[in-house]
């Protein structure tokens, strides 16, 4: 009896000890795993954003071209000068007479630039622009320029955000028209948009201009981190458990995807499915069949 109690005991320490190294083996093993962070993919909308600079401008300007020919004798504007219609601008003496001739605004306006000085000579043969004059209104334009890339993004009577940075007043615009534009070494599209304000000290203020687009909705959105790519295309490695003789694990499994879409944050991909937990982000390198170490029962 006092023989098989010790045997107990022996048999006990012994299943304790295995037990306790059994514990020590796995948690090793797993502090030396890859630790990695899932996500799951879900339905949803990607959001596109497009942003710069732009300077705000009378959404109206005329150019007014010398109608006679002559040497400017003297200018009586400046540029930002508000002017009534019959105002004169400037004189001139006519070529040959050398007669003085007024050259007077034919409409009420706001003068945005002078394109003459005085003792130029001009001709109206030469369709030189004298000055610029705007019409005053509630209405302005900002032009954002941007390329090819963007190009798919921006639509006609879309919508834009436009902050003139020195205040932080925020305005919506409406986008009305996109033009094909070359010149200054560069080349891309003008994207013209529309704001309505009653201050006229925003002219030429400089202005943040952001356009934002949704796209349509994708059945399978992953974090584009997700996302991995050789020779072979595009893949993802998803979460998949693994029994050994360590107890229940975690191994990386790839699966081949094609790219549809992507943003900043997301990408649309197709050949996934929905309940399949992919791998967002890893400690260390893995690729397929890689063991990982997971620490939850879920993913975002």
């Amino acid at each position: 009896m006092e023989r098989n109690s010790k045997f107990g005991k022996v048999l006990g320490v012994f299943i304790g000890v295995v037990l306790l190294l059994t514990f020590l083996s796995k948690s090793i093993y797993n502090y030396q795993l890859p630790i990695v962070s899932v996500s799951m993919p879900k339905q949803g909308n990607m959001s596109f954003t497009i942003e710069g600079t732009a300077e705000v401008a009378y959404s109206r300007v005329n150019s007014k071209y010398a109608d006679v020919d002559g040497r400017v004798k003297e200018i009586l504007v400046k540029t930002g000068d508000e002017v009534h219609k019959g105002q004169c601008i400037m004189l001139l003496e006519t070529a040959g007479t050398g007669e003085v001739t007024e050259i007077v605004t034919n409409e009420a306006g706001v003068i945005t630039s002078i394109g003459v000085k005085e003792g130029m000579y001009v001709s109206s043969m030469q369709n030189t622009i004298i000055y610029e004059i705007a019409e005053k209104s509630e209405e302005w334009m900002v032009a954002l320029f941007i390329d090819d890339e963007q190009l798919e993004y921006v639509e006609k009577k879309g919508t834009a955000t436009v902050e003139i940075e020195d205040s932080r007043e925020q305005f919506t615009g409406e986008i009305q028209s996109v033009i094909s534009y070359a010149g200054q070494n560069k080349e891309g599209y003008l994207v013209q948009v529309a704001i309505h304000s009653e201050k006229m000290d925003i002219a030429g203020k400089q202005a943040r201009v952001t356009i934002c687009k949704e796209s349509d909705e994708y059945e399978t959105l992953i974090p584009i981190a997700a996302l991995r790519k050789d020779v072979t295309g595009y893949y993802v490695l998803a979460l998949h458990e693994e029994d050994s003789v360590l107890g229940e694990g975690y191994v990386a499994h790839r699966m081949s995807v094609d790219l549809l879409d992507s943003d900043e944050s997301n990408c649309a991909v197709r050949g996934l499915p929905t309940d399949e937990i992919v791998i967002v982000s890893a400690t260390g390198e893995i690729a397929d069949g890689s063991k990982v170490y997971y620490e939850g029962e879920g993913a975002e």
